[in-house]
């Protein structure tokens, strides 16, 4: 019943089946909801990895047979620059950055810029390896509003590649 009001699908990948429940209205199930039950009591199945996350894409703890679950690894396919995701959102002006970066930069540049274009915060200090990275930053004391988020991999001072991410700050 919990789950009722959500979308899955179902598909094989790496010899295992995987199941996504996921919601694009914002619906969201109690704490400690049991989200499968086994139908036929011949047949066992196992949970081995799992994400679980909030309306606002905060990451919670999945459990399985009184277990939590390790987080999925789930690595980025192909080769382009990107921000895989700017959380919280909307936040309090504490927010962490995933990115994936295909080849070694000179710098990685972040900016905010407010809804008319003007240019409110940037910061130069990210990691500027190949691979993926995380940062934290504080954009207190920003006021509440409506952001635009760009990153920018920079090499031999030429923009090599840009992506950009929308966040509202509270």
């Amino acid at each position: 019943e919990e789950v009722s009001k959500f979308e899955h699908i179902e598909f094989r990948q790496d010899n295992k089946k995987v199941f996504m429940i996921y919601s694009f209205n914002s619906s969201s199930v109690k704490n400690k909801t049991k989200l499968l039950t086994r139908s036929d009591s011949y047949f066992d199945f196992d949970v081995i990895d799992a994400v679980v996350g909030t309306t606002n894409g905060l990451k919670l703890e999945p459990v399985f047979k009184e277990e939590v679950l390790p987080d999925l690894d789930a690595p980025e396919q192909g080769d382009e620059f990107k921000i895989l995701s700017v959380s919280p959102s909307p936040s309090n002006g504490k927010i962490k950055i995933n990115y994936y970066n295909p080849e070694k930069m000179d710098k990685m540049v972040v900016r905010l810029f407010n809804s008319i274009g003007q240019l409110i915060w940037t910061s130069e200090d990210l990691n500027n390896n190949a691979g993926y990275s995380q940062e934290d930053f504080d954009l207190n004391p920003v006021t509440q509003g409506v952001y635009i988020i760009t990153m920018e991999a920079v090499r031999a001072g030429e923009v090599k590649n840009r992506s950009y991410k929308r966040i509202i700050i509270e």
